[in-house]
Order: C-alpha cells, then structure tokens, then sequence
C-alpha cells in the first residue's frame, strides 16, 4: 500500500507540520481508519488543527471525509489484490471446464483400448513422467498389467516387450522432442495402432507417429505457466481411471 498514490504528495505543497502528519500516516496506512483525530495529532506531533488543515488541502471537507474516502481506498485495493491472486486460479477453472465440456469421443477410446489390452505402457519424460507414473500406478491398483519410463532409454526397452494388442500412451505438454522421439521410438511406433500421444500441442512435429492423439485445451494457459502444469494431465488421468469401471 503506497500512501502517496493515495494522496498524490507530488502535486501538493507540504508545509513542515504537513510532512510530519504524512510521514506518520505513510507508515502505518492500515491503521488510519481506526485513528481519532487526537491520537493521529499526537503521533505526528502536531495538534487537531494541523489535522483539519491537512485533510482540507487533499481536497476534503474535514477529518471524517477523508477517513471515509481512505476506508473505500483501502477496500478497492484490497479487491483488486485479491482479483490479482485469484487470476490464475480463475484461468485453471476455465481450463477445467473446457475440459468438462470437450468432446470426450478420442478419451473414451482411449478407456475402451485400455480394458482391452494385455499390457499398458506409459510414458513421459522429466515433468511429464508424473502423469505416466501415475496412471500405470493406478491401472495396477486396478488390476491391469502396467508400465511406464521416465527417460527415453528405458522407454525403448519396454518396447522390447510391446505386442500389437499393447497400448502405448505418450504424455508431453509441447511434444517437440522430435529429435529423441525419432531416436528411440519411431520406426518401432509405426507397426502398432494403439499409440497415443497426450499433448496440448495441435502442431506437435511428432504426431504423425502416432495412431492416436488426444489434444488437451488450454495450451495459451500452459504457454504463462512458470512450471510445467502436470496437474491438468493428471486431471485427464482421474478421469481415465474413474471411468475404467463404467
């Protein structure tokens, strides 16, 4: 809270006595409504009339106006403080309901070839091997046979053991690696039809590899993450696993 934006010190002319009652009030602006006009004279060290006088100069009527103008300052930044914090979680509960409200025809699917294979695979990589543990930990709660890597070594050895009945399931907020995707997983990726990539990322240069893609919404939310948000996968994974029983 800065006092001076309030009392626009900078286009005033302060006498000595009117500093002494800014400079109090500039270090404790909180507490100015619940000071009388007594105990804000005699924190100053000035008296009641220098008080009147320097409510006078900002432009009100006495002591009691400008408390009341202070007060309803003071709310108005304290909303607006409150709007700021909250912004990002308004921006995360509309990505949610977006999500609520796609199409849900490639998840469901997905849920469809997961109780249908022998063995599940998941996969990603640093940040993105949260959702992969996740899901296969949750997939052998639920008794199916799973497994996931977080590293692209291990990734291409659990391919050693993939069938045509297997699914593949490739999590990556951008899905731009092309270079180790290639290295490690492509030429085996292109025999089989149940691979999935889970992105946010419609120009994925790695898409075409797959027989399946599920495009999550809010990739300009992503873009002004500071981390990436695996949250949002894992809320695709709540998803999948809740409605495996349906």
């Amino acid at each position: 809270m800065n006092f001076n934006d309030f009392v626009k010190k900078n286009s005033l002319e302060f006498s000595d006595s009117d500093k002494k009652i800014y400079n109090f009030l500039s270090q404790r602006p909180n507490h100015i409504p619940s000071l009388t006009m007594q105990k804000m004279a005699d924190g100053a060290g000035t008296s009641i009339a220098s008080i009147q006088r320097f409510c006078k100069k900002l432009g009100y009527s006495g002591f009691q106006e400008f408390k009341f103008a202070f007060k309803n300052y003071l709310l108005q930044n304290q909303s607006n403080d409150i709007s700021n914090k909250s912004q990002y979680l308004n921006e995360y509960a509309k990505i949610i309901t977006q999500f609520a409200n796609q199409d849900k025809k490639d998840i469901n699917n997905l849920i469809s070839t997961i109780k249908n294979s022998p063995q599940i695979f998941s996969f990603g990589v640093f940040y993105s091997s949260i959702p992969a543990r996740f899901l296969s930990m949750a997939l052998i709660d639920n008794g199916y046979r799973s497994h996931y890597a977080d590293n692209y070594v291990t990734g291409s050895h659990l391919l050693n053991s993939y069938t045509p009945k297997d699914s593949f399931i490739y999590f990556s907020i951008s899905a731009d690696d092309e270079y180790d995707f290639n290295r490690h997983f492509k030429d085996e990726f292109e025999q089989y039809k149940n691979t999935y990539l889970i992105t946010f990322n419609p120009n994925s240069p790695i898409k075409k590899a797959f027989r399946n893609i599920i495009l999550l919404p809010g990739r300009e939310f992503i873009l002004k993450s500071s981390i990436d948000p695996q949250s949002l996968f894992c809320l695709l994974v709540e998803y999948l696993v809740n409605n495996l029983n349906n």
